[in-house]
């Protein structure tokens, strides 16, 4: 449907009728020559209709069209590029078919008007650009991840069905199961791989602490299993860095059995050590791969002790203690109010802590000799201070708290009120920010804390991050300050509940990671001395998995410690074989980064050198390790069952992989439509040629005309 409109009012059309008629009757009212009457007249109707047509311009018409666009229907394959594909004994038969196989799919696809999109996934789900390359690189298979990603990039989009071409064997993520529930499209599935268990000695499990201190043994428990092998002794091996530091013999009595042992180490060296189990391997065997368990333990030189005082019993509590019980790194004591004097601990040698964290503390007028002898510790030791102010907090009952905390108030009040945080976009460049974009949307659907409501303003030095929002309207009041003054660093929340955090993280992650992460960020970041250095470059973390990108960050100063924003930075990487890699970091945001790739197992050094106009403003080294994952080589039994479960759910056809073609056609039985919608057009009628032809035409008509006539 086609139309004309003008964006100026056509009242203007009458008089620019009545001005192009007239100007062309009194153009031509007395000629010098007598002329034939329609000659006259048909100059006269040339001359008005050129006229007409260009007054009509500025009154800016356009043609408005409506058309219906047709999306064709998307089906989407997801071909599973974990290690353990070409480890099953179908191998050879997937790389050699499944490429044709799916190149088949595609084109029948297209054929009947359907549009197929092409991903691969494992740790991470991309874009599969050529079929000619299978090259199988993931060390862990995150199948829900990989439909989670699909239905939110399609969720706007005329998806009609997903084909997923997997093994089953899920070593990353929740049940796809779970994931399927909120996907409105079926899900056709082609497994691959062995079905049936075969002869296969393997170290299931290797359960240890991450993280270690120096003259501390961390116990290490391991889980075998075999399936079709004979009745013999084999030999289980611990070694560190190659050599053998423990070995034990485990008996087995019968084809199908599962083992358990314990082996402890002692730290003596600080650093990232890594370690392996080592299990006989046994001829006959399929796969020796899942004979070898290497691990990775990271070992520091104290723990960091934490000291929290508390008005009285609280859920926040149990959400720090929650969050930190389990974590080696940290060891957390609770002092907590029994009534107005008494601790149900007694806090004694606070010189043995490193960060204090005060919730609702001071509350009662006993606390002031307690007060005084943390801020001689914060004082004295630059020891780091966190303070909640919630209902029972009392800053009036000792005022020189104020003195060590980045907000400060004209007049301290009990009175509290419910509130949102809010976090402002900077924190995204503060060091105690690892996440991504989703931790924001997690913070803003968090339950209410309760704030106090003083007239809270930052000190120097102090950065607001977090803001309230009441009734979704964000106010410019802090909730959430972060400051580091004279080498001190201390946080405030000017609140309590975020234990109502860490279970909404739960409601909708099945997990703590958001929460727990963040608070031990938080309390890293407090107990890490400022550091001055003009120029820092560091990797995001020691330890990598081999999935993992090598990200690494870097900060430049001038001399007045004002950030260098165009400074080069070169960082060189060398691997244990002495060959170098040289890199460039990027400037961002908040100082530099760079996100680097395809690194294999091993330690790496690394070298930085930073340049401003040519001048060195910079060096740093360092060392990062780079761990390799077992886990696509523990179970290599296809999880058929799953799979079938999963199209079954969602109405859809399961087979193996070789029925591709069938698979194919019972998704186009699906009679999959294309989504029409209307789309408008707007083009400005000045802009076509046509016109401006027509005018040129009626113009040049009437030049030629009086040319010819003597009227030249």
């Amino acid at each position: 449907m086609v139309g004309l409109d003008f964006v100026q009012s056509l009242w203007w059309l009458p008089l620019c009728i009545l001005f192009a008629a007239s100007y062309a009757w009194w153009f031509y009212k007395d000629l010098p020559l007598e002329l034939p009457r329609y000659l006259v007249q048909f100059l006269r109707t040339l001359r008005f209709l050129a006229i007409l047509l260009i007054l009509i311009l500025f009154l800016e018409p356009i043609v408005n069209s409506v058309f219906n666009h047709v999306y064709p229907p998307i089906v989407v394959l997801l071909h599973d590029q974990s290690q353990s594909i070409p480890a099953h004994s179908d191998s050879s038969l997937v790389r050699k078919e499944l490429p044709v196989l799916l190149k088949n799919a595609i084109e029948k696809l297209k054929i009947n008007g359907i549009e197929p999109h092409v991903y691969q996934f494992g740790s991470e789900t991309t874009v599969l650009n050529s079929l000619d390359s299978l090259h199988y690189p993931y060390s862990q298979t995150n199948i829900s991840q990989a439909l989670e990603n699909i239905h939110e990039r399609y969720s706007d989009q005329n998806l009609g069905a997903i084909l997923l071409i997997s093994d089953g064997i899920v070593t990353a993520g929740t049940n796809p199961l779970y994931v399927q529930e909120k996907i409105p499209q079926p899900i056709f599935t082609a497994w691959v791989g062995d079905t049936t268990s075969i002869k296969d000695l393997l170290v299931e499990s290797v359960i240890y602490n991450e993280l270690s201190y120096i003259n501390t043994e961390t116990p290490i428990r391991v889980s075998l299993k075999s399936f079709q092998i004979e009745p013999r002794t084999i030999k289980v091996k611990l070694t560190h860095n190659g050599k053998i530091i423990s070995e034990k013999n485990a008996v087995i009595h019968s084809e199908y059995q599962n083992i358990t042992m314990d082996f402890s180490v002692l730290h003596k060296i600080p650093g990232i050590q890594k370690f392996q189990i080592d299990i006989d391997e046994i001829i006959g065997e399929n796969n020796f791969k899942n004979n070898h368990y290497p691990f990775y333990v990271q070992v520091l030189e104290n723990k960091i002790k934490i000291a929290l005082f508390a008005g009285g019993p609280h859920p926040d509590i149990g959400a720090f203690h929650k969050t930190l019980y389990r974590d080696a790194q940290f060891q957390l004591n609770t002092f907590v109010h029994k009534n107005d004097v008494d601790f149900y601990h007694t806090p004694t040698n606070l010189s043995d802590y490193n960060i204090f964290i005060l919730h609702n503390f001071p509350s009662t007028n006993y606390d002031a000799t307690i007060m005084e002898k943390i801020l001689r510790e914060v004082e004295q030791r630059n020891a780091a201070l966190w303070v909640f102010m919630g209902n029972q907090f009392r800053l009036d009952l000792y005022p020189k708290l104020a003195e060590y905390i980045g907000l400060q108030t004209p007049h301290f009040k009990r009175n509290t009120s419910e509130a949102f945080l809010y976090f402002d976009t900077n924190y995204k460049t503060h060091a105690t920010y690892t996440f991504d974009d989703a931790f924001f949307n997690f913070i803003q659907n968090c339950p209410p804390l309760l704030k106090n409501e003083s007239e809270w303003k930052p000190k120097n030095g102090t950065t607001v991050f977090g803001k309230s929002k009441i009734k979704n309207i964000a106010l410019d009041y802090p909730l959430f300050a972060i400051q580091e003054n004279q080498n001190r660093k201390n946080i405030v929340f000017v609140g309590e509940g975020i234990w109502r955090f860490r279970m909404q993280n739960y409601q909708e992650k099945e997990n703590f990671d958001y929460f727990d992460t963040w608070i031990k960020n938080l309390l890293l970041w407090l107990n890490t001395k400022a550091d001055k250095k003009m120029f820092r470059v560091y990797p995001e973390k020691l330890l990598f998995s081999s999935d993992d990108p090598v990200i690494f960050k870097a900060n430049a100063y001038d001399e007045t410690y004002k950030p260098i924003e165009d400074a080069d930075i070169t960082l060189k990487i060398t691997n244990g074989q002495g060959k170098d890699f040289t890199y460039k970091l990027n400037p961002v945001t908040g100082g530099y980064y760079s996100e680097l790739q395809n690194f294999t197992e091993g330690n790496y050094q690394y070298e930085a050198i930073g340049l401003k106009n040519g001048k060195t403003i910079g060096k740093e080294k360092g060392s990062f390790s780079v761990g390799k994952s077992n886990l696509e080589f523990i179970h290599l039994t296809s999880d058929k069952n799953m799979l079938q479960q999963l199209a079954k759910a969602s109405n859809a056809t399961h087979d193996y992989f070789l029925n591709l073609d069938k698979l194919t056609n019972d998704i186009l039985q699906l009679n999959l439509k294309g989504l029409s919608e209307p789309k408008k057009s707007i083009f400005p009628l000045a802009r076509h040629w046509l016109l401006l032809l027509i005018i040129l035409s009626l113009l040049s008509t009437e030049w030629i005309v009086r040319k010819r006539n003597g009227l030249l």
